[in-house]
C-alpha cells in the first residue's frame, strides 16, 4: 500500500529509497517490551480509503511479576495474558477482548 520494498534495521523504505514505516521498539531492563510500527497517518489513511480496506490491531497485553525481584521469594511466577482486537466504527476506537488467561512457569 505504501510502496515498502526493503526493511533497513527498524526502518522500512519505499522503493525510491524514501522512510516510509519506522519499527518502533523500547525495551527495559526488566525485559518489558513494546513494539509498535508508525506509518505517514495522512497517507496511509488516504491509501485505506482507496482500496476500500479497513485497520485492525491485535493487542496482546502481558503481565507477570519480575521474576528478578529479590524481596519476592517463590519458585513460581504467575503470568497473564489478554488479548484483543481492535478497530475503527464511526471514527472511534472499538475493542473486543477474546482471550483472558493465566498461566505459569510451574509444571503440574
Amino acid at each position: 500500500m505504501l510502496g515498502i520494498n526493503e526493511m533497513v534495521q527498524q526502518l522500512f523504505l519505499h522503493g525510491d529509497g524514501r522512510i516510509m514505516a519506522i519499527n518502533h521498539i523500547v525495551s527495559r531492563p526488566n525485559y518489558d517490551r513494546q513494539e509498535m510500527t508508525l506509518v505517514p497517518k495522512e497517507e496511509f489513511l488516504a491509501k485505506l480509503d482507496v482500496e476500500e480496506k479497513e485497520i485492525v490491531w491485535f493487542v496482546d497485553h502481558y503481565s507477570t511479576k519480575d521474576a528478578l525481584n529479590d524481596a519476592i521469594n517463590s519458585d513460581e511466577h504467575p503470568m497473564k495474558t489478554r488479548k484483543y482486537m481492535v478497530w475503527y466504527e464511526n471514527g472511534e476506537l472499538i475493542w473486543e477482548k477474546f482471550w483472558d488467561a493465566r498461566f505459569s512457569n510451574h509444571r503440574d
